[in-house]
């Protein structure tokens, strides 16, 4: 992950953040464009934070999903 921030208010993607907000990362995707996710969980991840890509669906669209990788383990 290369970047994130902080979104105050409620996700406008149901399931996602907390009450205060949600968070957007801006991710590298290996051999792939750095792409712009929604935040699975409920803080910004650091930057450097390892994890992956999926997509959601929402109603008729999909958007990219990045979820850390918990641990320390490759």
């Amino acid at each position: 992950m290369w970047a994130a921030t902080w979104i105050s208010g409620p996700c406008p993607v149901e399931g996602f953040g907390n009450d205060d907000g949600y968070a957007v990362a801006w991710v590298q995707v290996d051999d792939g464009p750095r792409l712009q996710a929604l935040v699975a969980g409920a803080n910004a991840p650091a930057p450097g934070t390892r994890g992956w890509v999926n997509r959601h669906l929402v109603g008729d669209e999909s958007i990219d999903v990045f979820s850390a990788r918990v641990g320390t383990s490759e």
